[in-house]
């Protein structure tokens, strides 16, 4: 997003047993042991995967699509001053979580953490997004937080969203120091084989 401002936010750790059933047809043929795949956790016989979404072969069973997995989008910050437009990485979680970091997080005068944050679904194919993130600079020395809201709708077959949303930049004191807004389109990460 814009300077000092990075779309990004928090993922949820979901921790469950782990199960054979859980992979997809084939999947273990390559990967037969697949608790070495992610951090893992021994609880007595039992494995437990931790991932910041769920495991790959999960089937939504909710009839209203979620914006529910990894994503990769183009943002384009359309005021305040001339476009800017910067590509980043989002993971939507399950429940509500969400983590993301882009291009600007990684830019001398925008440095900023990841993002962290929820979103909510408000229809069938809509959903909303809240994220902070702390802006810093060189040293490391916190200069202020910044929040953004953003409105989207998934494509109807879930693997692309449009939306637009606003941001605010806020000093040590909580004024705000840049307000702006914003468009945004994402494509879904899919799993591939090989």
């Amino acid at each position: 997003m814009p300077r000092g401002l990075a779309h990004k936010t928090t993922a949820l750790i979901e921790a469950r047993p782990w199960r054979s059933g859980d992979l997809e047809s084939g999947f273990a043929d390559h990967f037969p042991n697949p608790p070495s795949l992610s951090k893992q956790a021994s609880v007595g016989s039992n494995y437990f995967l931790v991932s910041p979404a769920p495991w790959p072969g999960a089937k939504n069973t909710n009839n209203d699509q979620g914006p529910e997995g990894s994503w990769l989008y183009t943002a384009t910050i359309t005021n305040p001053g001339p476009p800017v437009t910067e590509l980043g990485l989002e993971t939507y979680v399950a429940g509500g979580g969400y983590v993301g970091i882009d291009q600007l997080s990684f830019t001398p005068g925008s440095l900023a953490t990841p993002g962290h944050g929820s979103w909510k679904s408000t229809g069938k194919r809509t959903f909303l997004l809240t994220f902070l993130n702390l802006n810093h600079d060189a040293a490391g020395t916190l200069l202020g937080t910044s929040k953004v809201r953003q409105v989207a709708t998934l494509s109807e077959h879930g693997n692309a969203y449009s939306g637009s949303g606003s941001f605010d930049i806020y000093d040590l004191s909580g004024n705000v120091v840049v307000a702006g807004t914003f468009t945004i389109t994402a494509v879904r990460i899919a799993v591939e084989k090989p």
